[in-house]
Order: C-alpha cells, then sequence, then structure tokens
C-alpha cells in the first residue's frame, strides 16, 4: 500500500502542517497538549456559536437542509404558535413530521388541520370524509386498516372515488377483476405487489416487466416461496429487456436457489458493469480475468479490495492534503452554514473541473481541508482514494476501535464536521438529533470535532456490547439496532457457499447494505494506515471462526434443550439446526 501526505493538484509539496492554535504555529512532529488539541475545533470554528439562532437569523440565510434542520429546531423550542407555523411555512422541503411538530406543540391551533390532512386509523372515524376525498389517507394507510374499517369507507365514499374502489377490491380479494385490467395490475403492483403473491403464476410479465423491477425490489416478498413462480416466468427473452439492476437482482435469486449458471447468464447480460458485477462473476467462476479486470478499478470498495488482495496489489493512498497557504477560505468546515453555502456553490460547478481545481486552491486551509478534500475527489472523476487521518478527530489505544470510528466519519460526513444530512443527521459522525438529546449534548454544539464524536462513539459502544461485529455494527448504525434484529441476524451467515458475501447482498435495506460494505472496506484499510498487519481475507476467516466457536458452545449448553423441546428445536435458524444433523 502506497500512502501520499500530500495532494498533487495545487503545485509543489510540503514538509510541515500548520495548526494554528492562539496564533502560535506547531511544528510537525511537536507534541500538542490534550487541552490545546481539544480546543483547536472551536478556535477554528469562526462566527459559528452553538447557541439556538433567533428566527430572523434562521431566516437570513438561503433555503437549504441546514436552514430546515434549524427551522425545526425552532419550531420544537418556541412558545408562540405564530412564530412557529411561519417558520414551518418557510421550510424548503415540507414533511409529514413538521406539520405533527406543530400539532403536538400547539394542539388547539394545528390537530383538527393534521388529523385532516395526514388520516391514520386512530382517527379515521372522527375526521371528516372530505379530508379523505381530498387526498388525506395513504394508499399505505389504507391496506393496513381492518376489514371493519374498510367496510365504513365504501359505505360513505361516492362510487367513483378511487378509494373506495381499491377498498372493494382488498375486502373480496377480487384476484380475477384486478388480472382482468391492466390498469389495476399495474396498481396493484406497485403499491401492493405482496397482496398479489397468490397469483404471481397467472400474471403476464411480458406486459409487465417494468412493474416487475418493483416487486424484485419490495422486501416484504424477497425470499418467499412466491418467488419460484416469478422467477420461472421470466425466461431468456424476458430477461434480455430488463433493467441492469433488475438483471442483478434475479442473479442473486438465482444463486440463492443454487442456479449458478443462470446467474452466470444474468451477470453477463448486464451491460453497464460495476465491481460487484466482476467480483460475483469471479466468485462463481474462478476465473481470475474477472480479478484482472477489477485490479484495474482504482477506487477503494469491498470488491476491489478483495480483489487487490487475491493479486498482490496495493492502493495509492492519500492521507493529508495541503492546508498551509490560505489564512481565511471562502468556506469554514466547522460551520453549517457556511458548508450549506459551500454545498450550494459546488453543486455548480461540480461538472467544470477548472473551477473545481481552484475552488479546491481556495479552500487550503486548516479550516477547510476536508471541503478540500470533498472538491478534489469529484476533480479527479473519483479515480483517487482520500483516507484523511485528521489528528484531532479520536485518540484511542485500542487500535481496531480508533480505525472504525475513522471508517464511520469518512463514510458519514468526508470528516466534514459542519454537515447536516437530509434526515437532519449532524457533524462528523452523523449523529441523529433525538441521540444527542438521550445523552444530554447540545443539539447546537455537533459541528466541532469534539462533542459530535464523543456522542458517535458512545453511540458506537453501546451497539458493539449488543452485536460485537464491526459489520453489523455498521448497519445498526445506520438502519438502528431494532432492524438488525428483526431483518438481518436471521438470514446472515458468516460460514457456507459464498457466504458471508451472499449475505451482504441481500440486506433488506438497500441504504445500510451499501452502507455496511463501505465502512468495512473502510475499516480493514484504517486499520492497515495504523499500523495493524491485517487483510480483508484475515479479518472474514476470523469472523467465520468466531461463528463456528460460538455455535459449539450453544452446541454444548442447548443440546438437550433443543432435542426435548421440538417446537423450540424447530424455531432455531436453519444454521443452527445444522449442528445437530
Amino acid at each position: 500500500m502506497e500512502v501520499f501526505d500530500m495532494d498533487y493538484a495545487e503545485g509543489g509539496t510540503c514538509e510541515k502542517r500548520v495548526a494554528e492554535v492562539k496564533g502560535k504555529v506547531a511544528p510537525v512532529g511537536k507534541r500538542v497538549g490534550l487541552f490545546s488539541l481539544f480546543l483547536l475545533p472551536s478556535i477554528l470554528m469562526g462566527e459559528y456559536k452553538p447557541v439556538p439562532p433567533t428566527l430572523a437569523e434562521i431566516l437570513s440565510h438561503h433555503k437549504s437542509i441546514t436552514r430546515d434542520f434549524f427551522l425545526t429546531e425552532y419550531m420544537k423550542a418556541t412558545k408562540n404558535p405564530g412564530t412557529a407555523y411561519k417558520a414551518y411555512t418557510a421550510l424548503r422541503r415540507v414533511r409529514g413530521k413538521h406539520f405533527r411538530i406543530l400539532a403536538k406543540r400547539f394542539p388547539t391551533q394545528f390537530m383538527s388541520a393534521y388529523q385532516c390532512v395526514d388520516v391514520r386509523p386512530s382517527y379515521l372515524r372522527k375526521v371528516d370524509i372530505g379530508c379523505i376525498l381530498e387526498g388525506g389517507l395513504s394508499y399505505r394507510t389504507l391496506y393496513k386498516l381492518p376489514p371493519q374499517d374498510k367496510r365504513y369507507l365504501v359505505e360513505r365514499l361516492p362510487a367513483e372515488n378511487k378509494f373506495r374502489q381499491v377498498a372493494v377490491l382488498l375486502l373480496n380479494k377480487a384476484y380475477n377483476t384486478i388480472l382482468s385490467s391492466p390498469k389495476w395490475t399495474r396498481f396493484f403492483l406497485q403499491n401492493y405487489p405482496y397482496f398479489l403473491k397468490p397469483v404471481f403464476s397467472k400474471i403476464d410479465w411480458k406486459k409487465y416487466i417494468k412493474d416487475a423491477y418493483g416487486v424484485v425490489h419490495n422486501t416484504a416478498i424477497y425470499g418467499t416461496p412466491y418467488y419460484s413462480d416469478f422467477f420461472n416466468k421470466l425466461n431468456k427473452e424476458i430477461v434480455i429487456q430488463t433493467p441492469d439492476k433488475m438483471k442483478w437482482d434475479l442473479a442473486l435469486i438465482a444463486i440463492r436457489k443454487d442456479n449458478i449458471p443462470r446467474a452466470i447468464t444474468l451477470l453477463k447480460a448486464i451491460k453497464n458493469k460495476k465491481s460487484k458485477h466482476y467480483f460475483w462473476l469471479y466468485l462463481l467462476t474462478k476465473d481470475r480475468k474477472y480479478l484482472k479486470i477489477l485490479s484495474n478499478f482504482h477506487r477503494v470498495n469491498l470488491y476491489t479490495l478483495y480483489a487487490y488482495e487475491e493479486m498482490g496489489k496495493k492502493f495509492k493512498l492519500i492521507t493529508k492534503v495541503n492546508h498551509n497557504t490560505v489564512k481565511n477560505p471562502p468556506y469554514d468546515q466547522f460551520d453549517p452554514w457556511s458548508v450549506a453555502e459551500f454545498k450550494r456553490y459546488f453543486w455548480k460547478i461540480r461538472n467544470n473541473k477548472p473551477k473545481l481545481f481552484e475552488l479546491a486552491r481556495q479552500l487550503d486551509s486548516p479550516k477547510s481541508f476536508a471541503l478540500k478534500a470533498f472538491v478534489l475527489d469529484r476533480a479527479y472523476d473519483y479515480n483517487k482514494n482520500y483516507f484523511l487521518i485528521p489528528p484531532q478527530l479520536y485518540r484511542d489505544r485500542n487500535t481496531s476501535f480508533r480505525a472504525y470510528v475513522y471508517a464511520i466519519a469518512r463514510q458519514e460526513s468526508r470528516f466534514i464536521p459542519g454537515e447536516v444530512s437530509i434526515a437532519y443527521a449532524l457533524g462528523v459522525m452523523q449523529t441523529m438529533p433525538f441521540i444527542v438529546r438521550e445523552y444530554g449534548g447540545n443539539i447546537y454544539n455537533q459541528f466541532d470535532y469534539g462533542e459530535n464524536v464523543k456522542m458517535g462513539v458512545r453511540e458506537l459502544k453501546g451497539l458493539f456490547r449488543s452485536l460485537h461485529n464491526p459489520l453489523l455494527v455498521a448497519y445498526a448504525y445506520n438502519g438502528g439496532i431494532g432492524f438488525v434484529r428483526r431483518r438481518v441476524l436471521k438470514n446472515f451467515h458468516w460460514n457456507g457457499k459464498y457466504q458471508p458475501f451472499l449475505s451482504m447482498e441481500i440486506i433488506p435495506k438497500s441504504e445500510s447494505r451499501y452502507y455496511g460494505k463501505i465502512v468495512l472496506a473502510n475499516y480493514i484499510i484504517y486499520q492497515q494506515l495504523f499500523g495493524k498487519n491485517i487483510t480483508l481475507h484475515q479479518w472474514l476467516e476470523e469472523q467465520r471462526r468466531k461463528e463456528r466457536s460460538r455455535l459449539r458452545q450453544w452446541k454444548r449448553e442447548n443440546r438437550e434443550v433443543a432435542q426435548q423441546e421440538e417446537p423450540k428445536y424447530q424455531a432455531l435458524p436453519d444454521r443452527w439446526k445444522k449442528v445437530f444433523r
């Protein structure tokens, strides 16, 4: 692995890092006191102050996700319904939760209006029927209504109303009526594919090939026996017409059904192949030409990391960028408002390479080094690997855990402390506001490396105590520990054919699926950067060994119980039943 300290875009190299702490320069190699190190982010934050801004201060900024976050927090804090409503109307992107905040904070003024625009089963019969006619009821809520509530709607809605017609079809399970109408077939495939499971074999998939993609991605159906009918209906001629994403999903289904020839055919039919497609072609065929193709990819991810290790190659990594030529950059990474303006400008010039490089030169400062790396990544078409190591981010004697914190921070925010996500996750660790409040933190003080990393580390340690595995913790950090317990653990295998890669590919939530693989690759790279001699192959083998050990221990402790209590034995995961066969 080749590690580069500096960036090549700005001309020249630098042999020292400039750290401005109260006007003093700390040369490389000189220890910076812990107190000064802790204060550094706050000193660099500039004008931003970790206190609740006034409504006027919030409205003085351009519309952005950051402004929406501050408006949402203002709505939660203010005692004036008038100014709360003004904040609501100023939102760039209005969601149901915003109106819900108004209704809970000021029920007298807003509760009846909220119930009208967001009709729920608990108060369906209390709202005026006009609310439903105006679209206050969603199709998702309609599907979940008990039969008596569906009949209530059928009795009160006019015959031509679509909600009434759908309720009648659901109540009567009118499969023949649905399948005889292309309009209704398409509607149910798009909105209620799970309802049509019993008649999958009767659907003419040639007519609904575009809608079939949505069915493949429906997590309620994924992996159920009903897939057999759907899968067998899609012959070779139909598959050729499907989008690449659907070919990929069908290939995974074929692998799970142990139909390897068909999986290979589907993967080869994908027109725009990515690293994961070549990786799986290698796993299925053991043809090393696919490894050679993967080894020509420059970007670090789980698949390329595996291929580089197999081929004995090393990635070129950039761990630092120059930050010593500009004292007052145009954007400050520690100020959420400044980061919002940066993203606004970056979006305008994202396809203009000369302007991107010029912006990178302007960001050559300790106040904006993470923004600079972000810009350069785009300017180089994402062909370079920036694995920054901000020394003030986190210190820990446990090299593995320190590497894991850096792996999470890189994926969550690219080390930009002023980042606010579309879900209002905050700071370098993208901590959710409710987590900050639960841990007693200041919601407005999450935009430096200090408190935000402290909150993120505390959450990670809690997840490790429950799940004990870096990959599972990554899924939980992204999707919640409840999601991992309900949807991931029961289908995740470390041992077995194509495992654990196949388990990684069928994680129900696409965002968590992608997130876990990226964090795992980051984790391995950062361990190597911090001096630990480990590879992805070694780490995976260690996890397989740990699972085998846990199963043997479970066998010793529960053999008699499992054999005596047959119902409980049958409820065990399949991989545990194998222990007793």
